[in-house]
């Protein structure tokens, strides 16, 4: 009788290990995905910045190229002999 007893309190104990491990399990998991979800969201913040800042200095760029184009343009204007 005494087996019969063991046997049910170590099938017992083990059955509330192997679901305290799946909750563990499931827990972790969801973790996990969350964070990777996070990482995801940030590269794509970090992506998005730099772009942002090449973008901007790109607008910069073509703006002094495109006064410098105006300059010149005006410089060879005053520059150039007037026909009559």
């Amino acid at each position: 009788m005494e087996t019969i007893s063991s046997f049910a309190d170590t099938k017992s104990q083990l059955e509330d290990r192997i679901r305290h491990l799946e909750e563990q399990r499931s827990a972790l998991q969801g973790d996990i995905e969350s964070l990777n979800e996070t990482i995801t969201i940030k590269t794509l913040e970090r992506n998005a910045s730099s772009l942002e800042s090449q973008v901007q200095s790109l607008r910069i760029q073509k703006t002094t190229l495109e006064d410098r184009v105006v300059r010149l343009s005006s410089d060879a204007e005053l520059s150039s002999p007037q026909s009559n």
